[in-house]
């Protein structure tokens, strides 16, 4: 068993230097393999560079992700308060991304509808739980903002006309999807 080993390992120790002279001859005609070939190591400090270049590069790309990810979720969970906007077809969600991770289950679900026929739209859950009517914008007003938009007062607009509340809230909309400051016809 140690002759087959040490005839292995002949061509590595006559690499290395080592004086083979000594060894039984049987071990040494045993290997008249080759020497293998070798191809040049990296140094310690050549490894070490490439390392680390690929972790500071794995790095930045998850902090972009998570930056970015982050920031969608802010800006789909924060509720309508003054200053904010909606598009025709958009939506918000209590949960923010979270809330369609199937793994996440959201305490309070509430997600706010902007339809493009001008009714805003809160459900909780698959119930609708207040609806707000306004207008369309006509297409020759300039200052007129399709969706929901917010003054910095507070007033609730759809279409550029204040919003009216049409079904009575089955439950607070404050303070989620609306800030306390954001006035609408019908709040008491």
């Amino acid at each position: 068993m140690i002759v087959l080993i040490v005839s292995y390992s002949i061509p590595k120790l006559t690499t290395s230097g080592v004086n083979t002279d000594d060894l039984p001859e049987k071990v040494v005609k045993k290997s008249k393999r080759s020497p293998e070939k070798t191809r040049p190591l990296k140094t310690i400090e050549e490894k070490g560079e490439e390392e680390t270049a690929n972790y500071f590069a794995v790095g930045i790309l998850a902090a972009l992700f998570i930056h970015l990810f982050l920031k969608a979720h802010m800006f789909i969970s924060a509720p309508l308060q003054p200053g904010s906007t909606m598009g025709l077809g958009k939506n918000k969600n209590s949960c923010g991304l979270l809330g369609s991770m199937p793994f996440y289950s959201c305490p309070s679900p509430k997600r706010v509808t902007m339809g493009a026929d001008g009714v805003l739209t809160v459900l909780e859950g698959d119930d609708v739980i207040a609806t707000f009517y306004g207008k369309l914008c006509a297409s020759n007003v300039d200052d007129c903002i399709d969706g929901v938009v917010v003054q910095e007062d507070g007033t609730l607009l759809v279409g550029g006309s204040k919003a009216k509340l049409k079904s009575k809230s089955k439950s607070k909309l404050s303070p989620w999807p609306f800030a306390d400051d954001v006035k609408y016809k019908g709040r008491r």
